[in-house]
């Protein structure tokens, strides 16, 4: 029979944890080194760091809620549906999703900087050392070129810039749950493009939400004006086809070609009142519109001088010595689970 394994007490577990100790200290001298050595890279890897620069843009979205009130009621009655058939994508804190939008990020990145004649992603490039030894002469991307997926080392540069500029450049918070106050940061190597990129992303996403907000409503009034548009063309048309068929009966004891003007004359009168249903139905259209329409209003812009952001030279010593004492423990205890055991 096999004995059962004997159960450690507390005081044999301390003796064994000073034993330990006691080994651990005798390294004293080689943790006195290692605690020096890695401080000492930390604080000198976190010195050389280029520094970085924040810029913030703060924006709130003033818009009406859907379905409410008396809007809803007097669209209802001419068979207008208000909100019900929202995109669900164009509510609230779905804003902030659409910040990291590889679409929006993409027409952003191809657009002229304000403060150059190269493209967004060409100043990018140069700020953050994107492939700097195959990438040596620029404009590398034109300006407002129409993106081509086609698998060549410029495709895999437009991924890498947007998987950059989305995850370590941009960022975009809600600055109040209660209130639809939102701020963007964007933090890089230059000061100019960070204030640049601020600004010009919100106006990018506000386009974009505007567009997603209003785009049914957008379509209505299109459709609306195309009908009115037709319906006048018709009156127009009976109108002169009416004068010119009177005109050809000058005498007015025929009565026969009399006929034909008054045909004009009841197409004409049931168009009119088809066209004043269509002007009701769009200008209500076009009211819905504007009350459906987003307002991005920019609150506060960057000013000089931008924040710096440094990494932490102490912070960063403390963990290159954190992370050495972690790894030296692994070592001592798996030489310790190695080493043979004395009978």
């Amino acid at each position: 029979m096999q004995e059962a394994p004997q159960e450690l007490s507390i005081a044999e577990l301390v003796d064994i944890l000073k034993v330990h100790f006691n080994r651990i200290i005798g390294y004293w001298k080689l943790l006195s080194v290692m605690v020096v050595a890695l401080f000492a890279i930390g604080y000198l890897y976190a010195f050389f760091q280029p520094v970085r620069y924040s810029a913030v843009t703060t924006f709130s979205i003033d818009e009406e809620q859907a379905g409410g009130g008396g809007l809803a009621g007097i669209a209802a009655q001419f068979g207008f549906d208000v909100g019900s058939s929202e995109n669900s994508l164009a509510k609230g804190d779905n804003v902030l999703a659409l910040f990291g939008s590889q679409k929006i990020l993409g027409n952003l990145i191809l657009s002229k900087a304000p403060f150059s004649n190269l493209s967004i992603a060409d100043e990018i490039i140069k700020a953050e050392k994107i492939q700097p030894k195959r990438i040596k002469s620029f404009p590398f991307f034109k300006v407002h070129d129409s993106w081509k997926n086609t698998g060549d080392f410029k495709d895999s540069v437009y991924a890498q810039i947007i998987e950059h500029l989305g995850k370590k450049i941009l960022s975009a918070t809600k600055a109040d749950k209660k209130i639809d106050i939102y701020n963007v940061v964007a933090t890089t190597r230059n000061p100019v493009l960070s204030n640049a990129l601020s600004t010009l992303v919100v106006q990018e996403v506000s386009n974009f939400y505007v567009g997603l907000k209003t785009e049914k409503s957008a379509q209505t009034v299109a459709i609306l004006q195309t009908k009115v548009d037709s319906v006048r063309n018709v009156i127009r048309a009976n109108m002169g086809g009416r004068a010119a068929l009177l005109d050809a009966n000058l005498n007015p004891a025929f009565q026969q070609p009399l006929i034909a003007p008054r045909e004009k004359e009841l197409e004409i009168s049931s168009s009119s009142q088809a066209l004043t249903e269509l002007v009701k139905n769009l200008e209500l259209s076009k009211y819905l519109l504007v009350k459906q329409t987003p307002l991005l209003q920019i609150i506060d812009t960057p000013r000089y001088p931008l924040k710096k952001v440094r990494m932490g030279r102490m912070l960063t010593g403390a963990g290159c010595v954190f992370l050495g004492m972690f790894l030296f423990l692994i070592y001592y205890a798996g030489k310790q689970v190695l080493a043979p055991k004395s009978n």
